[in-house]
């Protein structure tokens, strides 16, 4: 059995990981809820790599798209728009 974080507390605050219910998130994490309200969902691509992500903080809605296409070598988080200067 695989244990996982679902919560830590502390100080009055929590944060909460959800996983496995998200596109292709078998086996990975697919939410967070961070005090504050801040919550973030992830998407990911048949091979395990994430393709999205959603940030929904104070009233903002953002979504980033990753492609694995624009010179990632790992699975590390790369956001094309940002690192490379894409639209």
């Amino acid at each position: 059995m695989n244990a996982r974080i679902t919560q830590v507390a502390g100080g009055g605050e929590s944060c909460t990981y959800g996983y496995d219910w998200c596109g292709n998130g078998k086996g990975l994490l697919c939410y967070i809820e961070s005090p504050g309200n801040v919550r973030s969902h992830f998407g990911y691509n048949p091979q395990g790599w994430i393709t999205v992500r959603r940030d929904m903080i104070a009233g903002s809605d953002d979504w980033t798209h990753y492609d694995r296409s624009c010179g990632a070598s790992s699975k590390r988080l790369i956001n094309c728009s940002s690192e490379f200067g894409l639209r």
